[in-house]
């Protein structure tokens, strides 16, 4: 296994998928740590190809705060940016988009999807 590739999105109230995050990361301890808290559920299972978990905003996006920023940093690897919203990229890879992560209710369920990049 070479790592995941994460993304945090959910979808809003027309249907449209709003991403908030994206980034390489080593392993999923992060995610798994809040499914063993039952603060998080894994919905697919699919090996990797992806793994699918749902988790309320108000569990995933403290990580995202400017203070926290340097510990995410340290989870991550590498992610290339694309896409047309508000990037904010991460000292190692990633983006963040910080004006859809304020926009966000903390009731709101995001969807966490990590690819396995084997």
């Amino acid at each position: 296994m070479l790592g995941f590739d994460v993304s945090v999105y959910y979808y809003d109230g027309q249907g449209k998928r709003q991403s908030l995050a994206g980034w390489s990361a080593h392993g999923l301890d992060w995610i798994n740590n809040l499914v063993a808290g039952n603060r998080a559920a894994l919905v697919q299972d699919s090996g990797g190809y992806p793994y699918v978990y749902e988790v309320a905003a108000a569990e995933v996006i403290p990580m995202f705060s400017l203070s926290q920023r340097a510990a995410l940093d340290r989870r991550i690897s590498r992610k290339g940016g694309s896409g047309g919203w508000n990037q904010t990229p991460l000292a190692w890879g990633g983006t963040i988009n910080d004006e859809g992560i304020a926009m966000c209710p903390g009731d709101t369920k995001l969807t966490v999807e990590a690819w396995d990049q084997s």
